[in-house]
């Protein structure tokens, strides 16, 4: 089969599944308008590859996050959908997303008490006890950046693997667009940051007694300003692409 054919047949079928899509979200809404006869709800919010053109496939689940729906009714909810819709469903809580903002107030608080440490430690460089302060704040930093990354695992992917490399791979999990799931949430200048970030975080956890190197802990804390306001715009996409369907 020659590229031309090859391509053609990709088109084809592209077009075929986005007709496929078209139609499916059709039938969740109408789904929807049947579910509330059957249960109370205040709003549902459709996500994932079905509200997005060209990337609904045979395997995709439906996404659906719903507002005013207790976690019994919300098993009642997925299961009466599923059967409608005969596709996997996946029904999250409003509620649980919401929860992302609430984690990203903690980190904007984290990054004003860096700011606030770094501008002590440069007027008093030599000071080790402002290092080591300084040090600390950078650390708990990273880990609310993480217990973020965590919020998004759990509502989205369901999965949570413990091993030797699991802070590196819920760092790079977060880079991944997962076609039906979740969209991606870092974009590079994010990672290239937070990575840098959990280094020195598991340096500050394994050789804290050691002593800080101050002019090394100042360049990082500068450098989470820039991260504050990449990941600020990371956050904003994130969430944009998850945008509702039904109102």
């Amino acid at each position: 089969m020659g590229f031309e054919k090859i391509k053609e047949v990709y088109r084809q079928k592209s077009e075929k599944w986005e007709k496929i899509r078209i139609s499916t979200l059709g039938e969740v809404l109408n789904a929807l308008d049947d579910l509330e006869k059957e249960t109370t709800f205040e709003n549902a919010h459709i996500f994932g590859s079905v509200t997005r053109p060209y990337r609904f496939h045979e395997s995709s689940d439906i996404d659906i996050a719903f507002e005013g729906l207790d976690r019994d009714r919300l098993f009642v909810a997925v299961a009466f959908l599923s059967r409608r819709l005969e596709r996997d469903v996946n029904g999250q809580h409003l509620e649980d997303i919401a929860e992302l903002d609430a984690q990203w107030t903690e980190i904007r608080r984290g990054h004003a008490s860096v700011k606030h440490k770094a501008q002590s430690l440069r007027g008093n460089i030599s000071n080790e006890d402002l290092a080591e302060s300084l040090a600390y704040r950078l650390h708990n930093l990273y880990c609310a950046y993480e217990d973020l990354f965590k919020l998004v695992a759990g509502f989205f992917e369901n999965q949570l693997e413990n091993s030797s490399r699991y802070h590196t791979d819920l760092l790079r999990r977060m880079m991944l667009d997962m076609e039906g799931i979740r969209p991606r949430l870092l974009s590079e200048d994010s990672l290239k940051i937070l990575d840098e970030l959990r280094g020195f975080r598991h340096v500050f956890r394994h050789a804290y007694s050691y002593g800080m190197d101050a002019e090394r802990v100042v360049k990082l804390a500068e450098k989470t300003t820039s991260l504050n306001a990449a990941f600020a715009e990371d956050l904003d996409r994130f969430k944009d692409e998850l945008r509702p369907a039904k109102d």
